[in-house]
């Protein structure tokens, strides 16, 4: 099974070339049987995680991140993290401290790792106590990437992903496409010791423009360049890279990639930005998400549609649930 966050559409028209919505809705969540290729459980929007930050003009709930522990699911919506059972109750509201735009949030031991682009920083939130450490990133004039543990204005850095791999946190910068986005490593027993004041190391490696997700098997990083449509496979010495082209990418965006059993779990939902050129042909225009695997060891890529109960489906988040 595969829990994701996800927004599903009724139904879609076109206007003149411009994106239109109907009938949208919002999900909590989703439950995904990748096998039958259908939803087996769909949990509804809680009002309480409704965001208090409306001036800041972001959409008021907006669920993205989704993790979850042996006792609870965790669901990251704005500046709010939702809390459910097990059995897919909602708990209440486990922290209220992020901003407009939390993204990916991981469950690490005893500690919540919550990501914000705006501003850009990480919190480790400890489950039991609630306290937080803060980890901040600025982009420098230089472009340096220097910690600095408040609040900033400008979504320039855009973190967006959180990794965890043999002890070290794992984060993608998605540098809002002015320059090729990054990744950062950072030694987990630092942050906690030095109560995030610690700068990371940035990995010497390409790994595309607008990237999303990252995920280490055997040493090997794996990452998603969406803006050219294309997983990204670097080797533990960072020496040799594989680039596949998994969708064109004026048709598809790529999110939410995960490892299970051998395999890579990636998501490629459409995406409007191809769409409204003038020569567009409306036929050609797919209505279906798609959902992708790439086996590692054979180097095998299979791809279907996804979520065939409705017309159209964006996800944010996706990883194992069991």
């Amino acid at each position: 099974m595969i829990i994701c966050t996800a927004r599903q559409y009724n139904d879609l028209h076109w206007k003149e070339m411009k994106w239109k919505e109907i009938k949208e809705t919002r999900p909590a969540f989703l439950i995904y049987d990748e096998i039958e290729n259908k939803i087996v459980k769909r949990v509804e929007f809680q009002e309480e995680l409704s965001s208090d930050l409306s001036h800041y003009k972001k959409n008021k709930w907006r669920p993205f991140g989704i993790t979850y522990d042996e006792n609870y699911i965790y669901l990251g919506c704005n500046e709010k993290i939702g809390l459910y059972d097990r059995d897919f109750n909602f708990k209440g509201i486990f922290s209220n401290t992020g901003f407009t735009n939390t993204h990916e949030i991981l469950s690490y031991k005893n500690y919540i790792i919550r990501i914000d682009t705006y501003p850009n920083r990480i919190t480790f939130i400890d489950k039991k106590t609630k306290e937080e450490i803060v980890v901040g990133f600025n982009l420098t004039k230089r472009g340096r990437i220097e910690n600095k543990n408040i609040r900033f204005e400008e979504d320039v850095v855009h973190v967006n992903t959180v990794c965890v791999d043999k002890g070290f946190l794992y984060c993608m910068l998605h540098m809002r496409n002015y320059k090729p986005s990054l990744i950062t490593k950072i030694e987990i027993k630092k942050i906690i010791e030095k109560r995030g004041d610690v700068l990371g190391e940035m990995l010497p490696i390409d790994i595309g423009w607008a990237a999303h997700n990252i995920e280490i098997v055997n040493d090997t990083i794996y990452n998603l360049s969406t803006e050219h449509g294309m997983l990204i496979i670097t080797d533990p010495n960072y020496l040799n890279q594989k680039r596949i082209v998994l969708v064109d990418r004026n048709k598809y965006f790529l999110r939410g990639l995960f490892h299970k059993n051998g395999k890579l779990h990636i998501f490629a939902s459409l995406t409007k930005k191809g769409w409204r050129k003038e020569n567009c042909d409306i036929k050609e225009i797919p209505i279906k998400a798609m959902y992708i695997t790439y086996d590692i060891k054979k180097e095998i890529t299979t791809k279907k549609e996804f979520l065939s109960d409705l017309d159209y489906c964006r996800v944010y988040q996706a990883k194992e649930y069991k």
